[in-house]
């Protein structure tokens, strides 16, 4: 013989599953008592929040996948050289040039 009880599980007035909580009638312990309820359904609330939190997460990983895989290029671009921006720094002294940093593009995929 059993004895037992049914719990569901509830999330944002959503009903996710049904919990159904046995035990086999012996001696020691014959029937589900207060406490066991008490347990079983903080354990079931605690359950239900837990996949809720993983139906979030996997929608949030599904969304940001795909707007990583939309900004992404179809496919990667081939570039044998590094483009380096240049600039003039003006002089200090009206006779002195001005000074230019600049880079000159390599050969070959370097």
């Amino acid at each position: 013989m059993f004895s037992d009880f049914a719990v569901e599980l509830y999330v944002l007035d959503e009903r996710l599953r049904v919990v159904r909580i046995s035990r086999v009638l012996s001696g020691l312990r014959p029937r589900l008592e207060e406490d066991d309820v008490t347990v079983a359904s903080a354990m079931c609330a605690h359950a239900a929040l837990c996949i809720n939190n993983a139906r979030q997460y996997m929608r949030e990983w599904i969304i940001a996948s795909t707007v990583q895989r939309k900004l992404l290029p179809r496919s990667p671009t081939t570039q044998t050289t590094v483009e380096i921006p240049h600039r003039t720094f003006p002089a200090l002294r009206a006779a002195a040039r001005g000074t230019t940093r600049s880079g000159c593009p390599a050969c070959g995929p370097r």
